[in-house]
Order: structure tokens, then C-alpha cells, then sequence
């Protein structure tokens, strides 16, 4: 059965999120909300069956420091020290951490630790904000770890590599090994609107946006090489707008290190072009968030683990109870079993031989009816209703929907009999866009396969030229397959 996950995104106070129902057959994600408030994300978190949740946290610290070997059970402690003597909080921050490997200095093996640190005050606001919903949500990571492991899952880069998210007020820049770790992080207040805006409005223009992103990935590159003695990242992943890559085409970005690149080799979802999940990437990226960097309240996550030990311990205990009651059943029971198991059986045996006799006289007396039995089985029952078949499909199709077409499979009248019950309907749909379309078009499918004269086996909806069509109201073809159910199927219950 599959799952609905809610993919949310905070960045600079504003709300980000789409649906996405998981399935055996892989993600698949609901068309994208018209509106981003608040009141509608809380909406959305009503229906989830889990959240995932990525935050831009400017302030979140990125470090990957060498320390002394220590027990496991001790290394969050020293990493949360480190981490509090760097930023120099007089509160603990919040701290996750991986070991990405063993390394010597000085002669001295020590363990390589790559953290996140975030302020207690500023991760605090994203929990408030899902307040009411943490026992569904599941992840709770910075935005670049999400970037960062989308990347290294759908292209597995051999070295390291830089992505840039452009969002609508500011962009996130980040620097991360092949495996998806992240090196460097940092948040630019530069960012690109949805929309083209007019040339008079207080939006940066495309000149002056590349220019700025420019000097960005330099001033990153210069820091990242003199930090971690390694040569700059020689490709970009460049996410956030569908008009970006026209952009930087006529604007090149000066400093820019190696190759620009604005999509994936292949997108991270079913039924959504590799070049539309570009834009999309800061949501759908939550789909393939790492469990080392999970920013959920220690709370939730201990309430969660209290709850399953004592799930399991009450499952064992109503075992234990079950098995012993059972146990004593049948010693009591036994005994009393052997001795009226012969009655038991006698009687058996003589309700037998009656239902036999019965049948025998029934058998009889029907017999001459058996030919006219065989002639309503083959003319009659296994035949559709045709008029509550017409009548019903009359009341199921909207007004924006017209059937052109309905005929029966199979040709010829050899095959007129085994083929009657599948048919082929082709119509036409008028909606505002090919979205709506799909939409109106699985509503009717789901009134045609709720109906008892009709399973629907098989749809297509190909529109063609949809760019084309300039007038508000486009028409688009569709064709379905369906099954008409036989008369005696349809009334048996």
C-alpha cells in the first residue's frame, strides 16, 4: 500500500512543499500547489502519511575536523564541544555528525568527523513551526545536505562537486565530496523570482544576478581551496529556475571553476521530466535525505523508540497470556474430545446420508431444466445490459468531457461473442491545461471503475502541441479501454 510524504522546504520564512505518493513502482509526485502560505501547508500535513522537512539554517556551521579516537559513546560528546567552542554559544547547539574515515597527524591516528551544527534557537523555529505534526514527521536536515544527496544518489560523481540553488530571495552555494557529504555551505542573499518581472521593478536584473552568483562561487572556491587543500570542484549543478540556463548563457557568471550543469542524468521521480525536477529539486531532494544528519527534536525520537519497546513488550506479554490459555484449553479439553468425537461423527455421517437423498430427488427434478439453464448462461447472463449500460454512462460523463467514439474489440461475428465485453471509448477534454486534464480525466475514471457495469483497464492521454494552443480553454484527446460487465455479474451480491 502506498504512502502520501509531504516534501516541505523553509528558506528565508517561506513555505515550500508537494505531495508525493510512494509506491513499489518509485516516487511520484502531485501536481505543485497553487499557494505556499502557512494556512496551506498546515492543510497538506493534515493528509501526510510523513514529512519530510529541509530548512536553508544560514546559521547552521559546516566542519569536518580531525579528533582523538574515543569510544562511540563518547564522540558525540567531543563533537559537541568542538562545536560549541567554534561558534561560541553560550547554549549547547544542535549537533549531528558522521566519520567519513581514519587519518594521521603527527604520527597520531585520529577519526575524520564531518558536522552540522545549528544554533538551538534557530532549529527550535522549524520544530514550532511543525509543532502539531512532529509525530508524522521523519527527517528534519539543512537544505545543502539534502542538495548534496540527491546529487551524489542520481549522478554518483567521482570527486567533489558544487551545487548552486537559486531560490526566489536568496541562493544556497554548497561544496560536497562524491559520497554526498558536505564540505562547505553557505547561504548568499541573491535570488531570482518565479516569475519575469518587469524591467522597472526593484528585482535584480539577469546581468547583474550572474555577476553577483559569480563572485560568490569565487570567493568559495578560493576559501574552500586554502581550508581543505583540495583543487576547486570542476562541475556546477546549477538548481531553482527553468530560466536560469538561459540566463547564464547570455550572462555568463565570471569565475565560475569548471562546467555548468542544470539537470540530473535522470530526474529523482516518476512522471516528471528530468528538466521540470530541476526547479524542484529543493523539495524533492527530502526524498533522498541521509539518516547521519536528522536534525528531529531528541524528544520525538526517544518518545518514538519508548513507543516501540513498549508495543513490543505488550505483544510479547499478550503472546505469553494467548499461549498459556491455550496451553491449559486443551489439556482440560482433550479428555472430553476423544469421548465425543464418536457421537460426533455418527451424527456427521447420518446428516450426510439425508443431504444425499435430497439431492438425489433434486437432481431429478431439475434435470429436464439443464438445456434451458446452458441457453441463459450463453444468450443472457454473460451478456451486458446494454440499456443500463448506455444509461449509466450518460449520468457519469461530465460537461466538459464528449464522447466521440464508444465500439466494441474484436471483428467478425466469430468473434462478436468472446470480445462484446471490452470496448474502446475515445472522446476529447476541455480544460485550462493538460494538468487539469489528466485531473478531470482520473476523476472520470474513478466514477466509470466505481460503477458496476464498467472496469477500466487501460488509459491514454498524449496531447499534442499543447504549447500551441493560445486560446484559455484547449481540448485534448483521449482514449480508454474498458470491460463492460456481464448482466449476471453486475447483480451478483
Amino acid at each position: 500500500m502506498g504512502k502520501r510524504i509531504l516534501c516541505v522546504s523553509l528558506v528565508e520564512d517561506a513555505y515550500y512543499f508537494i505531495e508525493v505518493d510512494k509506491q513499489a513502482g518509485g516516487f511520484f509526485p502531485q501536481p505543485p500547489p497553487p499557494t505556499t502560505t502557512r494556512e496551506a501547508l498546515m492543510t497538506a500535513c493534515r493528509k501526510a502519511d510523513e514529512i519530510y522537512v529541509n530548512a536553508g539554517q544560514p546559521t547552521a556551521t559546516y566542519e569536518w575536523e580531525s579528533f582523538p579516537k574515543v569510544a562511540k559513546r563518547y564522540q558525540a560528546n567531543v563533537v559537541k564541544q568542538d562545536a560549541r567552542e567554534k561558534m561560541g554559544t553560550p547554549a549547547p547547539p544542535e549537533v549531528q555528525f558522521r566519520v567519513v574515515g581514519d587519518v594521521v597527524e603527527d604520527g597520531v591516528s585520529k577519526s575524520r568527523i564531518a558536522y552540522i551544527a545549528i544554533p538551538q534557537e534557530d532549529i527550535q523555529a522549524v520544530w514550532d513551526t511543525l509543532d502539531k505534526y512532529m509525530k508524522d514527521v521523519k527527517f528534519v536536515s539543512p537544505l545543502p545536505v539534502a542538495l548534496a544527496a540527491t546529487v551524489a544518489q542520481m549522478d554518483k560523481p567521482a570527486d567533489n562537486y558544487m551545487i548552486l540553488w537559486v531560490g526566489e530571495k536568496s541562493s544556497v552555494l554548497t561544496i560536497s565530496s562524491a559520497e554526498g557529504v558536505v564540505k562547505m555551505a553557505r547561504s548568499i542573499p541573491v535570488g531570482l523570482p518565479r516569475e519575469e518581472v518587469p524591467e522597472d521593478s526593484e528585482a535584480m536584473p539577469p546581468n547583474l544576478l550572474s555577476e553577483e552568483l559569480g563572485k560568490e562561487i569565487f570567493m568559495t572556491s578560493t576559501f574552500f581551496k586554502q581550508e581543505f587543500r583540495e583543487p576547486v570542484p570542476e562541475v556546477v549543478y546549477v538548481f531553482g529556475s527553468s530560466r536560469l540556463e538561459g540566463i547564464f548563457q547570455e550572462y555568463p557568471m565570471p569565475g565560475t571553476p569548471g562546467e555548468l550543469r542544470f539537470t540530473l542524468s535522470e530526474s529523482p521521480v516518476k512522471g516528471m521530466p528530468v528538466e521540470q525536477s530541476g526547479e524542484f529539486l529543493h523539495l524533492l531532494s527530502n526524498l533522498y535525505l541521509p539518516s547521519d544528519y536528522n536534525f528531529l527534536p531528541r524528544e520525538a525520537v526517544v518518545a518514538r523508540e519508548t513507543d516501540i519497546m513498549f508495543r513490543i513488550a505488550v505483544a510479547v506479554l499478550v503472546l505469553a497470556v494467548a499461549g498459556a490459555l491455550f496451553w491449559s484449553f486443551q489439556v482440560v479439553s482433550v479428555k472430553r474430545e476423544k469421548l465425543d468425537e464418536h457421537k460426533r461423527q455418527v451424527a456427521e455421517l447420518q446428516k450426510v446420508q439425508k443431504q444425499i437423498a435430497v439431492l438425489r430427488e433434486d437432481v431429478n427434478r431439475l434435470r429436464p431444466f439443464e438445456g434451458w439453464k446452458k441457453f441463459y448462461e450463453s444468450t443472457v447472463k454473460n451478456r451486458p445490459a446494454w440499456n443500463m449500460i448506455f444509461s449509466e454512462l450518460g449520468m457519469l460523463v461530465p460537461e466538459n468531457i464528449i464522447i466521440e467514439n464508444f465500439s466494441l474489440g474484436g471483428r467478425g461475428r466469430r468473434r462478436a461473442a468472446a470480445s462484446t465485453l471490452s470496448s474502446e471509448l475515445h472522446g476529447k477534454i476541455k480544460a485550462d491545461n493538460w494538468e487539469a486534464g489528466l485531473k478531470d480525466l482520473r476523476q472520470f475514471g474513478e466514477r466509470l471503475q466505481a460503477s458496476p457495469w464498467f472496469e477500466v483497464t487501460n488509459v491514454q492521454y498524449s496531447p499534442k502541441d499543447v504549447q500551441k494552443i493560445e486560446q484559455r480553454n484547449k481540448v485534448f484527446d483521449f482514449n480508454m479501454t474498458l470491460k463492460l460487465v456481464p448482466r449476471g455479474t453486475a447483480h451478483a451480491s
